[in-house]
């Protein structure tokens, strides 16, 4: 009896000899045994944390993941036996900083270390040439730059970098050997944090050295930088904050203070309205230390209705009392909430007291802008600064800041090499198109049009959570049992008619009586020609025949009886009549129906159609009206009624509102005026745009229903309340936007944007959505 092998095979399948094997064993266990080594541990969950201030197993905390490199680990399969090998049996992590070694067991029960991100090498073992590797996740974290733009003239005067790493020095330590000769770029040892002081003392330094005075530095106030250069380096350096990082810091205060004590009057259009004052107040008292002192307290009470601190300058109120209104506020009143005034109150008086910075404020745009230029050379994602390369890319993004493109011919010179003619006509080109953004950027149309795109940006994104709800939030399905799915729909176009496709048809005459007017009304007769061959259907109706009806077509029924001016005539049930229409009409090519104000009857029959779905509604191609088609034909006319038509252009009387003779009158009548069939898709539709005007009509109707509430309370206009309706919302829609956010989500429902018009999507009138607001506001409570 044979038995299956159990000799193990290589990636490709083939079995391996014995000394093969050895070796791999001998790799695998020398490799694990380093990574025990490593840690200190033996790969338990428990010892592979006990290095930590904090015990986290695996299963706690966020972890920075390279899914390429773990997915490729996971393929390769188990070093041991070759099985499949799956993170749902993982069992423990050894954590290296922000990398980390994941044990996972195959079904063999072999421990494999699955590394979660690229390690580099370091150094290698003397016996299987093992390599031993630096996590490169913790090595990019060890790198910064900073740089000294002069204000005038937008150039770098300045600029150092400090790295924590050499790779050719950490290999040299790890094997305790002397480094070879190389450029060292590794000059700091300290916390990550103090590089920014550390540079900017060394950059200050230099300038003094070259007898370049720096009389001020415009920064954040994120660091201790201008400590540091006051006791190192000069004294009286001068520092002048960013306006911008200003500005985030006053609104970060508000949103924690939301955040903190959950003051309902202290809502985002609260929070955005007090920092358009803050940012106001600091631009019209630009450099007068005094004045912002003063008026920037008078904020609060400006917003809680008193104006005796106010200036006229900027106070709405002063300038016209009887007339001002708060219109920036919600549901434009002033704010009520004492204990908030005294928050409010505190935060501005704080910033007050830093008036003198508040009052020569800077700007660090240029920083930034170099900032983007070393990212473009330098990526993050990539790991640079283990050698010269990152200080080379630096230094490559300072000359492009100076120099502009120009810069890499000017490189190519002083290498002795000649820069070509499409590098020097590129960088031209770059430069000239540079220079023109920048100019177009400085103007005040620019500057408008980024901040209303901004404007426009958020507030679409404040429509889109409104309508999808939270769909990703931190934690959110651990700490939410019960997510909240529904989505609203987007808003609903209303449907227009499509012309049907150029080609060839047969044009078939047709007419329907029916129980009314209505959309919904039932056919009772049927009738269609072309040329001589003829269609007609008496039809049995289950809805009654209105009076009018009646007494326009004399038909009326009763029972299972229909009647012709009160005597009975041969009718059959809306199905069959249908089927015998269907079969009749196929026996031309691509059919499109003929009628004189087309759309009623092509309403009528679609929605039979839709209602009796063992009917094929596929039997005819589209519609042609005849009434816009012969008011194009044979303008200024009184009337175009068929009646009237027929009398004046055959000079005969049929008997009117009777199907069959309504359709070969019309086949007369538009024979006469149009020799041919050229014109007449001009005035036709398809069959599925009448369709999908049904259905719009009947989703409207079914959120008419259910919004009547809001126009019988008075909450709504009539006009309002069908517009509601038409952009797809019913009643649910609009608690469920209330609920979800109930200061702004009635808002942001109504007013989001169309996007192919630009115009709100119900309305943006404040007073509409206030009602509508306080209407469901007061549901709740």
């Amino acid at each position: 009896m044979s038995t299956m092998s159990t000799r193990p095979r290589s990636k490709k399948g083939r079995f391996r000899s014995k000394k093969q094997q050895s070796k791999v064993d001998l790799f695998i266990k020398n490799n694990v045994d380093r990574e025990k080594t490593t840690r200190g541990d033996d790969c338990s969950e428990e010892s592979a944390n006990d290095d930590n201030s904090e015990h986290i197993t695996w299963r706690d905390g966020r972890r920075v993941v390279e899914f390429g490199v773990l997915i490729d680990e996971l393929k390769a399969g188990c070093r041991f036996c070759d099985q499949p090998i799956s993170l749902v049996d993982l069992t423990s992590e050894l954590r290296y900083g922000l990398g980390s070694l994941l044990s996972v067991k195959c079904k063999n029960d072999h421990i494999n270390l699955i590394p979660t991100g690229k390690r580099h090498f370091r150094a290698k073992s003397d016996s299987l040439k093992a390599r031993e590797q630096a996590w490169e996740i913790n090595d990019k974290l060890a790198f910064r730059h900073a740089a000294l733009i002069g204000k005038e003239t937008g150039k770098v005067l300045s600029y150092a970098t400090r790295n924590k790493f050499c790779r050719k020095c950490d290999v040299a330590e790890r094997n305790n050997i002397s480094a070879d000769d190389h450029d060292c770029r590794k000059n700091w040892t300290g916390n990550s944090k103090a590089m920014e002081p550390d540079m900017c003392v060394s950059m200050v330094t230099n300038l003094h050295k070259d007898e370049i005075s720096v009389g001020c530095l415009e920064m954040d106030n994120d660091a201790t930088t201008i400590a540091k250069v006051r006791s190192e380096v000069d004294p009286s350096m001068k520092k002048t904050s960013d306006k911008n990082h200003t500005m985030k810091q006053f609104a970060n205060r508000l949103w924690d203070l939301k955040k903190q004590k959950h003051y309902k009057e202290l809502s985002a259009k609260t929070i955005t309205h007090i920092k358009k004052c803050f940012s106001f107040c600091l631009a019209l008292n630009s450099g007068d230390v005094s004045a912002i002192q003063s008026e920037l307290p008078a904020i609060i009470p400006h917003l809680y209705g008193v104006h005796d601190k106010c200036s006229i300058q900027w106070c709405g109120y002063l300038k016209a009392p009887d007339t001002y209104v708060p219109k920036r506020l919600p549901y434009k009143r002033y704010l009520r909430d004492v204990h908030l005034k005294s928050d409010l109150s505190s935060i501005l008086q704080e910033f007050a007291q830093n008036s003198e910075m508040l009052a020569h404020l800077g700007s660090s745009q240029s920083n930034e802008s170099l900032n983007n230029t070393i990212a473009s050379k330098a990526p993050k994602a990539n790991f640079f600064s283990g050698s010269e390369s990152n200080d080379y890319r630096v230094a490559a993004a300072v000359a492009q800041k100076n120099l502009g493109y120009q810069y890499i011919s000017k490189v190519n010179e002083r290498m002795l090499l000649s820069p070509g003619k499409v590098t020097q006509t590129m960088a031209e080109k770059t430069d000239r198109k540079r220079e023109r953004a920048r100019e177009v950027s400085r103007t005040v149309e620019a500057k408008r049009r980024r901040i209303q795109k901004k404007v426009d940006k958020l507030s679409e994104e404040a429509c889109c959570e409104t309508r999808e709800g939270t769909t990703y939030e931190s934690g959110v399905d651990l700490n939410n049992n019960s997510p909240d799915t529904i989505e609203i729909p987007s808003n609903v176009m209303t449907p227009t008619f499509q012309k049907v496709p150029d080609g060839k048809y047969s044009f078939v005459y047709f007419d329907l009586e029916t129980t009314g007017l209505r959309n919904d009304s039932h056919i009772t007769q049927i009738g269609a020609i072309l040329g001589d061959e003829k269609f007609e259907r008496f039809v049995l109706p289950k809805k009654k025949v209105e009076t009018g009806a009646v007494a326009v077509t004399g038909l009326s029924s009763s029972g299972t009886l229909l009647f012709k001016n009160g005597e009975p005539v041969d009718a059959r049930g809306i199905k069959d009549s249908l089927s015998d229409f269907s079969t009749w009409i196929k026996k031309f090519p691509d059919p499109v129906l003929v009628a004189h104000n087309a759309k009623f009857d092509a309403e009528i029959l679609c929605n039979t159609l839709i209602r009796i779905s063992d009917v094929d509604s596929n039997f005819i191609v589209g519609f042609v009206d005849t009434l816009s088609l012969l008011r194009e034909k044979l303008p200024g006319r009184s009337s175009y009624k068929q009646e009237e038509l027929a009398k004046d252009l055959l000079q005969q009387q049929y008997s009117a509102h009777d199907a069959p003779s309504d359709a070969a009158a019309l086949q007369d009548i538009v024979q006469c005026v149009c020799s041919n069939s050229d014109g007449f898709l001009k005035h036709s539709f398809s069959v599925q745009s009448v369709i999908n005007t049904i259905q719009f009509e009947h989703m409207k109707s079914s959120n008419i229903s259910s919004l009547y509430i809001l126009f019988q309370k008075n909450v709504i206009s009539k006009m309002i309340l069908n517009k509601i309706a038409a952009s797809g919302l019913n009643i649910s829609h609009l608690q469920i936007a209330h609920r979800r956010d109930p200061e702004n989500g009635i808002r942001n429902l109504l007013s989001e944007k169309v996007s192919s018009t630009g115009q709100p999507r119900v309305t943006a009138n404040s007073r509409i959505i206030s009602s509508i607001s306080h209407h469901f506001q007061l549901s709740c409570s």
